[in-house]
């Protein structure tokens, strides 16, 4: 599951709703526009995007409203901060089908990746040691299907939640993967 966050320009309250694959395209398009503001009305959402010589404004309308979904942070979640595009990138290379092993060691600061065909394996550094050893098993094809477009941001953070599931997360993302029930 991933969940972004973006303010929106009225007063309400956080809100969280559907995204159409129709909104996802929109606001994949629109990203290189410097200004881009949210406002929801009447279960309609309005995108205004502005620059120096370009507006544009669309409206969805029928927004599907959800309850928040995610998990509280605990003492016992373990966090590590890692290098976002290489998170990202190392995400195309493997197999989708199976699943990966995600390790941390307290010993190091290497988090390793195994897939379970055994064909591929990889490594990511952290920028300090985990405090415990940790291993989670996620689905590859969940796992390389939510990892793609990751944001311009040097550093996110992989939370290892103390109720099993594996958090990454960023300024204004976060991607949630429930371990492979094997």
């Amino acid at each position: 599951m991933r969940v972004s966050y973006y303010p929106l320009v009225t007063g309400c309250e956080s809100v969280t709703f559907e995204v159409s694959d129709a909104l996802r395209c929109f606001i994949k398009k629109i990203s290189a526009w410097p200004e881009v503001k949210l406002s929801i009305e009447n279960k309609q959402l309005n995108i205004s995007v502005e620059s120096s010589t370009t507006a544009i404004q669309y409206v969805f309308p029928s927004l599907q409203f959800h309850e928040d979904a995610y998990i509280e942070d605990h003492n016992d979640d373990q966090i590590v901060a890692i290098s976002t595009v290489e998170w990202f990138n190392m995400w195309n290379t493997v197999p989708p089908k199976g699943s990966v092993t995600v390790c941390l060691s307290k010993q190091t600061k290497v988090i390793t990746l195994n897939h379970s065909t055994g064909r591929w394996k990889s490594a990511v550094i952290a920028r300090a040691k985990p405090s415990r050893d940790i291993s989670l098993v996620v689905d590859s094809c969940v796992a390389k299907s939510v990892f793609v477009d990751g944001p311009e941001q040097t550093f996110s953070e992989l939370v290892f939640k103390h109720v099993g599931v594996l958090e990454w997360r960023a300024k204004n993302e976060k991607i949630y993967i429930a371990p492979n029930e094997e």
